[in-house]
């Protein structure tokens, strides 16, 4: 996934962010980040409304939940309803948060 760890990542309370993906989409030479989260066991809707809720508070954009489970059909739903990441700079949507 080549994504690098939290750098917060340490003992104590679990800030829903297990690791950054950087990328660019501008000239600017200002990475952007994807933020990452991990599951495992159970996964259903409210692991996709978290991290919704980790990029409203971390304000970025894209997110990605991985996962060793086939995501439900709720888990898709909400993810599409998130809406997609549009760069200024590229004419291609990127899903805002994939499952």
């Amino acid at each position: 996934m080549n994504a690098r760890p939290a750098k917060d990542h340490k003992k104590g309370a679990d800030t829903g962010v297990d690791g950054y993906i950087n990328f660019f989409d501008d000239k600017s030479g200002q990475a952007k980040q994807v933020i990452v989260q991990v599951k495992s066991g159970y996964i259903g809707v409210n692991h996709v409304r978290n991290l919704k809720g980790v990029l409203e508070r971390e304000k970025e954009a894209i997110g990605a939940l991985i996962t060793l489970r086939e995501p439900t059909k709720p888990m898709l739903t909400e993810a599409a309803a998130t809406g997609f990441y549009e760069s200024k700079n590229f004419r291609a949507a990127i899903p805002a948060c994939k499952s």
